[in-house]
């Protein structure tokens, strides 16, 4: 079938007549808002359905399906896994959807990469200590909380807490945590190969997201190989050639078209809100048709909202559909 147009019209550099922001992140990983702000945020801007896909970790998805179920809003499960492209290093994100939030293998794959970037940032906090800055490892986690890893937004928001930036710093922060910054220290990430094995493996979809942001393109077929079902699409760092040429690509591998803000609250002004980019209803259909057509777990991938609601349903509960 052809893609769902109406997930391109723009207004302003931002999607119009989103049904579904299938990427959002939360204070699990590397935003400012937490579950409840995320929420609020997609269903302030019209949309149905959403899914908040925080870095290597499925912590908060069971209360993210609880408070779906409490405000009338369709949640997905989901995560998005730092990975890599072995043969051109360079960053590969895979987002996979439908996974039981409690799934300690899923837990497992990423915790090595959690724990590499807490590695990471307490190597960045000597440097950004050299440079006059009194802030402690403390500190950090407790601007990570509910979160137990530590990003570069959450290094940089200490840094401004101790009132010695001015404006708005965007410069110093390039200057440290960009590629070859003075407090860049870079993570070994899995094959990007892998991180779509697993989710298969676990029951779930797995997505390709931004690959114009990446340059990604060249890795699809490989990742098509290891399972991959679909490709983002709509993203607000794709302009209209990467949008076309993700749809291009669906239809020569038959891969489902996926789409959302990847919001990061206050942490990262250069994208969207929750809810402001994403998929049209025809397209998420077609996502929750794969889920039915790969079979075995298809009654646990949708279950109605009184099993999910109030934190006290089942177990295996990976989506509330209102």
């Amino acid at each position: 079938e052809p893609a769902d147009r109406e997930s391109m019209q723009e207004e302003g550099g931002v999607m119009r007549h989103v049904y579904a922001d299938l990427h959002c992140h939360s204070w699990f990983s590397d935003s400012s808002e937490s579950l409840g702000l995320v929420i609020a945020g997609v269903l302030a801007r019209g949309a149905e359905a959403l899914s908040i896909t925080d870095h290597d970790t499925l912590a908060g998805q069971y209360e993210a399906l609880s408070m779906g179920w409490a405000h009338s809003i369709q949640v997905i499960t989901g995560i998005e896994i730092s990975a890599f492209d072995p043969g051109r290093r360079s960053k590969v994100h895979i987002l996979g959807y439908f996974l039981d939030p409690h799934d300690e293998h899923i837990e497992a794959f990423c915790r090595h990469v959690r724990v590499r970037r807490n590695e990471s940032a307490r190597k960045a906090l000597e440097v950004i200590r050299t440079l006059g800055y009194p802030i402690e490892w403390a500190d950090l986690l407790s601007l990570a909380a509910p979160g137990e890893v530590v990003y570069k937004q959450h290094l940089f928001q200490a840094m401004i807490g101790t009132g010695r930036i001015d404006g708005d710093g965007q410069d110093l922060y390039n200057s440290l945590f960009s590629m070859g910054g003075r407090a860049h220290f870079p993570i070994r990430y899995p094959d990007a190969r892998d991180a779509v094995r697993q989710i298969c493996d676990r029951g779930g979809i797995a997505v390709l997201a931004h690959p114009g942001l990446y340059g990604n393109y060249p890795y699809l077929r490989a990742l098509v190989d290891a399972g991959l079902a679909g490709i983002e699409a709509y993203h607000p760092a794709h302009g209209a050639a990467d949008r076309e040429a993700c749809i291009d690509l669906a239809a020569e591998h038959r891969l489902l078209l996926t789409g959302g803000s990847d919001c990061h609250g206050g942490y990262d002004g250069r994208l969207s809100g929750s809810g402001e980019c994403g998929i049209g209803r025809a397209d998420y259909r077609r996502l929750f048709g794969e889920v039915e057509y790969r079979g075995p777990f298809r009654n646990e991938h949708a279950q109605r909202s009184d099993e999910c609601g109030n934190g006290g349903g089942k177990k295996r509960c990976f989506a509330h559909i209102g």
